[in-house]
């Protein structure tokens, strides 16, 4: 016998109400912060500071005391979670760490385009497009793999900038001093023979000035020194290599 509909609905108007969950406070998910990076590091104190020499962020508690905290950098120094030594961090912010991200990013989502096209509508043959094809077989970027990325990555730096990043006066700032200080066409064809004393300074005065060529030579240098750098990094974040 199925029990009435008002006696199933008066048997739940005498259960207590449930409250609605406020949501917690400050000071609440400040303990709950505390709390839980203790539990990391006690619980799991070989996991916490293997992931901690790999992560970008490391969550931790900084004491304020000066004398803790100069313990916990020496600490985290001998844990391997401070680089220490030459070389500076890896900085994302830096415009052609930009410009090398973006690139990858160009570079990898036509990748994945092109595997939805495959998934579709079968295999893209080779011989038909064999440039598809390449960057199908791409592996993961990393050190040893940056020189089958490189010509994709310059590609993609170039046709963004419609193959002319010297346009780009953000990118022709970081340039600008080293292209001074020696353009291509400084001093060359110049024959003492041809020239007086009096006109050859003038003509390498001429000549000193930097060109839009100069200045987009040495950025897709700089931007091939960047992709090495993140080709590194990228290695180093998905754990298979330190970023030195």
């Amino acid at each position: 016998m199925k029990p009435k509909r008002d006696t199933m609905e008066s048997f739940l108007k005498l259960l207590p109400k449930e409250k609605q969950e406020e949501p917690p406070s400050f000071h609440d998910l400040w303990d709950q912060a505390v709390k839980a990076i203790d539990i990391l590091r006690e619980r799991h104190p070989s996991e916490y500071w293997e992931r901690a020499t790999k992560s970008t962020h490391v969550p931790l508690l900084f004491p304020r005391l000066k004398k803790e905290s100069n313990t916990l950098m020496k600490r985290l120094e001998k844990k391997g979670v401070i680089r220490t030594g030459r070389g500076r961090l890896y900085d994302p912010d830096h415009p052609m760490n930009k410009e090398v991200e973006m690139a990858y990013q160009r570079v990898f989502d036509y990748q994945m385009r092109l595997l939805m096209y495959e998934s579709k509508h079968g295999k893209i043959d080779g011989r038909k497009h064999p440039r598809e094809r390449q960057l199908l077989n791409l592996p993961r970027i990393s050190p040893e793999t940056y020189p089958e990325w490189k010509p994709w990555l310059v590609e993609a730096f170039m046709n963004k900038h419609d193959d002319s990043p010297e346009k780009s006066k953000e990118l022709k700032k970081l340039v600008e001093e080293r292209v001074n200080r020696n353009p291509s066409g400084k001093g060359k064809g110049i024959y003492r023979g041809t020239l007086s004393w009096r006109d050859r300074v003038e003509e390498i005065k001429k000549r000193s000035e930097a060109t839009p060529f100069d200045y987009c030579r040495e950025l897709v240098k700089t931007f091939k020194k960047a992709a090495v750098v993140f080709a590194k990094q990228m290695s180093w974040l998905r754990g298979t290599k330190r970023a030195n």
